[in-house]
């Protein structure tokens, strides 16, 4: 993979088989920005800065709670939490922001991968939002899964049956949960 940008070159993740760019980058350089831009021209630039900062911040604070929790214990955090431990608590063998690698040429670090009652790994990209997602709103963030999980089945050397996109949506007592096994995986790591 080449370096295209400045931008690029200061984004490269180290691991044992070299410095690659993240899923992230990889995502923002090549996805279809068309809806983007046009909800962007919509409502204009500065409030899109603006609600893109609050969601940054909020999945940043989601991903601290829930090491938080691991590390403590303590469960008393915001709603954006309090969704995700419905679905926390039904896993074992927990593992959190482990840095993973393909050797197509990236790495990054998954949120979350667990073991559900039957024994089968479930990988979690955890998201948040500030209302439902429509499916083909969620196609990146399906990508960035599909990614993780297969550079997490690579560098870590375990098969995982599933991964998750998972929405906190402010005002929710469950998350959305979007699933994806079989099949799907394998064509969204071809789009991917």
């Amino acid at each position: 993979m080449e370096t295209k940008s400045m931008r690029t070159k200061l984004r490269l993740t180290q691991t044992p088989i070299g410095n690659l760019p993240s899923v992230s980058l990889i995502l923002s350089e090549t996805s279809d920005k068309t809806g983007l831009e046009q909800w962007q021209k919509r409502i204009g630039f500065l409030e899109s800065e603006k609600i893109k900062k609050d969601a940054v911040q909020r999945g940043i604070r989601l991903d601290a709670e829930i090491k938080h929790y691991f590390e403590t214990g303590w469960v008393d955090q915001s709603e954006y939490f309090e969704q995700s431990y419905t679905l926390i608590s039904e896993f074992t063998g927990h593992q959190l922001q482990q840095l993973v690698w393909h050797p197509m040429g990236y790495a990054g670090r998954f949120d979350y991968l667990g073991t559900d009652e039957t024994g089968r790994s479930v990988l979690i990209e955890w998201k948040t939002a500030d209302k439902p997602k429509a499916k083909e709103w969620t196609i990146d963030a399906q990508l960035q899964a599909v990614a993780y999980l297969k550079a997490a089945e690579y560098a870590l050397g375990t098969k995982i049956s599933e991964a998750r996109v998972v929405y906190c949506i402010t005002g929710h007592q469950l998350p959305e949960v979007y699933p994806i096994t079989g099949n799907k995986i394998e064509e969204l790591f071809d789009q991917f």
